[in-house]
């Protein structure tokens, strides 16, 4: 197999598998990133016809303006067996799972961050900016590097959430939020709900709220021994438990309602929102409870024996 250099005008482009080429922002980026092709395209040798590669193609074609392109090439085959190849390529692969692919975006963003603070770095020095004065007044006997930025320049510095963004969806994820969930549960889920994650048993955004919602590692199994659900009565009974625990909360901060409201953390809160919010749960819960009641009068084989 060898890789050569071709003009990209002089590559034949038949009929495709995949009637549109569709959004290529995300191949454009890393293209931009890299100033290469990461996976050279496939063409025949002899006549260029094109085998795999045609959205790289498209790309390269509009982002370096007839430079010539990186091509892998192979002898020629039968129409059939080109067919084949070009299905191959596109269906014959295997995704990153969530795990990996959390690993994968940090190190992007890394390796993003640490262009951005480089190029903040060159810029503020070619203009005596804020960073350039540090850098000044830093130590030659610094141990820290003299171009390392804070983490909090580096958290203000524009684009931070539109890199994750785009690393997050490069790499399987639907969004940067889909990302941190995923994350999330990386960090705190329990080995068998990791593994549940990542084999698709559960979906990301369902394990990381037990993660958010502070389970257990034993109760986080016991969900997913459960098929991925918690029972009806383990969700009533989380739920109503987590309602006690902040109004006892709020009761042990405060004496009185006049005390509560005067603390600067309930300021701007409605007296009447308050009451609206506790009316509409208790009235909530009173009106389930008749219903399992009557239901339960209409079902007595329902009962615990």
């Amino acid at each position: 197999m060898k890789v050569k250099l071709i003009d990209p005008n002089k590559i034949k482009v038949g009929k495709r598998l995949r009637s549109k080429v569709g959004d290529v922002a995300d191949l454009k980026a890393s293209m931009e990133r890299c100033d290469d092709l990461i996976q050279p395209i496939v063409v025949t040798e002899g006549d260029n016809r094109l085998v795999c590669g045609e959205r790289r193609l498209k790309t390269w074609k509009k982002m370096f303006n007839g430079q010539p392109i990186p091509c892998v090439i192979i002898k020629a085959a039968s129409k059939d067996k080109l067919l084949l190849m070009e299905h191959d390529e596109n269906a014959v692969r295997m995704n990153l799972g969530a795990l990996d692919a959390v690993k994968a975006t940090e190190k992007v963003v890394k390796a993003l961050e640490k262009r951005a603070r480089d190029e903040a770095i060159t810029k503020s020095s070619e203009g005596n900016g804020e960073i350039a004065d540090k850098r000044r007044r830093q130590s030659p006997f610094d141990s820290r590097k003299s171009d390392r930025l804070t983490p909090k320049e580096l958290k203000a510095m524009p684009g931070k959430v539109k890199r994750e963004e785009g690393a997050a969806k490069a790499l399987g994820f639907k969004s940067r939020g889909h990302y941190t969930d995923a994350k999330r549960v990386a960090k705190d889920g329990s080995p068998k709900l990791k593994k549940a994650m990542d084999q698709k048993k559960i979906p990301i955004q369902r394990a990381a709220k037990l993660v958010r919602d502070g389970l257990t590692h034993k109760q986080q199994d016991a969900v997913i021994e459960a098929g991925g659900k918690l029972s009806i009565a383990t969700t009533l009974r989380r739920s109503v438990d987590d309602i006690v625990a902040r109004i006892r909360g709020i009761r042990e901060d405060f004496d009185s309602v006049e005390e509560m409201f005067a603390d600067p953390r309930w300021q701007g809160e409605n007296i009447y929102d308050v009451i609206d919010a506790f009316h509409g749960a208790t009235t909530l819960l009173v009106k389930f409870n008749k219903e399992l009641r009557t239901y339960r009068k209409r079902n007595p084989e329902k009962r615990k024996r």
